[in-house]
Parts: C-alpha cells; sequence; structure tokens
C-alpha cells in the first residue's frame, strides 16, 4: 500500500466515527434550531450561530495545506514540484495529530457533566459545530490526498 493509500485509508477511518455522530432524523436537527418565528427555547439556542468562532490551528495548517497545493500546481519546475511535495506531505501529517488530539478533546467534552438544560443545550450545539468543522476539514484533506496523488503521477509520467 502506498504512503498515500495508507493517508487516504486514516483519513477515511477518523472520518467514519464522525459520520455516524451525525444527526439523521430532520427532527433531531431541528429541535435545535426553532422555525422562524417560534419563541426561543433558551438563550444559548437564541446566541448559536454557525459562522461564529476563531480559526484554530487545524484550520490554520489546513490553508497552509492548500496553499502549498496551489504552489505546486503552479509550478512548472519538477524539482519544485518534489520538494513542494515533501512539505505538503509534513503538513498532511500534522494535520492529522491536530485531528487526533481535537477528536481526544470531543471526547472529553462528552463526559457527563451537571449542567441546566440550557447549558447543556448550548453545550450540544458546540459539539455539532466542531463535528460539522472536522467533517469539512476531512473532506478537504481528502480532496487535497487526491490532488497530491494526481501531481505525482504527472511527475512520474503515468
Amino acid at each position: 500500500m502506498s504512503g498515500f493509500s495508507m493517508l487516504l485509508t486514516l483519513c477515511l477511518m477518523c472520518a467514519a466515527p464522525a459520520a455516524f455522530a451525525q444527526v439523521t432524523d430532520e427532527e433531531d436537527h431541528s429541535a435545535h434550531h426553532p422555525a422562524a418565528g417560534a419563541p426561543a427555547e433558551s438563550a444559548a439556542v437564541a446566541e448559536h450561530d454557525h459562522s461564529a468562532g476563531k480559526p484554530d490551528p487545524a484550520q490554520d495548517n489546513m490553508k497552509r495545506i492548500e496553499g502549498l497545493m496551489k504552489q505546486i500546481q503552479d509550478s512548472a519546475d519538477p524539482d519544485r514540484k518534489r520538494a513542494l511535495l515533501g512539505e505538503h506531505l509534513q503538513a498532511l501529517l500534522a494535520q492529522m495529530k491536530l485531528m487526533r488530539g481535537q477528536a481526544e478533546g470531543a471526547k472529553t467534552a462528552m463526559e457527563p457533566t451537571e449542567k441546566k438544560d440550557g447549558e447543556m443545550m448550548g453545550g450540544m450545539m458546540k459539539m455539532h459545530k466542531k463535528m460539522e468543522q472536522r467533517i469539512d476539514m476531512l473532506e478537504r484533506l481528502l480532496q487535497q490526498t487526491l490532488e497530491r496523488e494526481a501531481v505525482e503521477e504527472s511527475l512520474d509520467g503515468r
């Protein structure tokens, strides 16, 4: 198995638990998104915003990975492409470590604590948002792996 196939397999293995954790029943998902005009059930729900938040190290590293791929695709020099591919691989591996660390943090956050209903709902929505971000990042990692393999094939003349 090539290194890239192994990396691809690792990405998919990391995505599996996240995919199973996604809400599949529209009623379950809509429970924390009230219908238009409906009163908010708690302050935490009313303040919920999917786009809020600061970029984390994994997001910053993902931007770096995508920037390296752009440089690889724009370069005409095969030696430069190979050097950039080496950097790209290291950034991909670092990304997997960052995401593995985030997964450990999510497991800790899921441990039961004594909270009021409103606080618990707010915590659940934060976890939901983080899960969506993680799945998005895994999709982007998979895309980078596929693009990387295409560049390597063109360099090898396959």
